[in-house]
């Protein structure tokens, strides 16, 4: 085995997994992104490495959100800054995404927010039966902004996922739901290591077992909050933020692309940053 080591991110190349393992506090900032796109890049190159796995900071905790007072900075610097640098964590998802070599991310703990939307953009997902599930951003006036809004319901479909959306404050997805919802692939009944190597293993092998069909649900509609529950969640949210996430769903839905879709989510998460003015108080947490 051997490993590289970064400010944020530890490299290793066993056998023929690429590991990509988070350190830091659990937020995900600039200098996680700079040693992600260069640990990616070693291990898409590197000729014995067959996929990628992604572990979380802690066994406890895959990752949060975007780090919040990197982000107020941002916000400060302008529009043009903070698009910027969310452009560059959209770039890396979709490299995730697309990459010749399976990614998958090994999940524990925590998932939620960004390295939620960091696990949908892998190609594949397992997950320990610690987890918990989901998005927080509306709480705080804010949409999932790199890439949730549009994974997400095209992976479980539109009102599942404008539940997590909106209802993380009542209750997070656990393994069993995340499981049966297909936002998780496989649940480790003991080692997540193993069960992480076992399961790429099939999926170069062929025999993953895994088949993706896009939901049937695939719209949303007025219908939708018609429906108790929904409506429940929704009616005490910001406004403002709400408009912007039902928006950028049912108008990224509409596409078949996923980078327009991701140009609307994009535009839409913007939106709810400017002109707003955010605290240092603000937790994306």
């Amino acid at each position: 085995m051997r490993a590289i080591a970064l400010k944020k991110v530890d490299v290793e190349v066993n056998d023929c997994w690429g590991i990509l393992r988070f350190g830091g506090n659990g937020h995900l900032d600039s200098i996680l992104l700079a040693d992600l796109e260069i640990g990616l890049m070693q291990l898409l190159d590197d000729a014995r490495v067959m996929a990628i796995v992604i572990v979380g900071f802690r066994p406890e905790v895959f990752g949060y959100g975007l780090d919040k007072i990197e982000l107020v900075r941002l916000v400060e610097a302008g529009r043009g800054k903070t698009e910027e640098f969310l452009r560059r964590w959209g770039q890396l998802y979709l490299l995730l995404q697309n990459s010749s070599k399976p990614t998958l991310a090994a999940i524990s703990g925590v998932c939620a927010d960004a390295a939620l939307e960091l696990a949908l953009a892998c190609q594949y997902r397992v997950a320990s039966k610690t987890i918990l599930m989901g998005f927080t951003e509306i709480f705080k006036g804010l949409i999932s902004g790199l890439g949730g809004t549009q994974r997400l319901p095209r992976l479980i479909g539109a009102k599942k996922a404008m539940l997590m959306m909106v209802g993380a404050g009542k209750k997070l997805a656990n393994s069993r739901s995340a499981l049966a919802d297909g936002l998780v692939d496989v649940v480790a009944e003991d080692s997540l290591a193993a069960a992480a190597s076992q399961f790429a293993a099939r999926v170069l092998a062929g025999r993953s077992g895994i088949s993706r069909t896009a939901p049937q649900d695939q719209e949303l509609d007025r219908a939708d909050f018609m429906d108790g529950e929904l409506f429940d969640l929704s009616i005490d949210k910001p406004v403002a933020a709400m408009n912007s996430l039902i928006a950028a769903v049912r108008n990224g839905l509409d596409q078949k692309e996923l980078t327009i879709a991701l140009e609307i989510e994009l535009k839409e998460f913007l939106n709810c940053l400017f002109p707003v003015t955010i605290s240092k108080e603000l937790s994306l947490k």
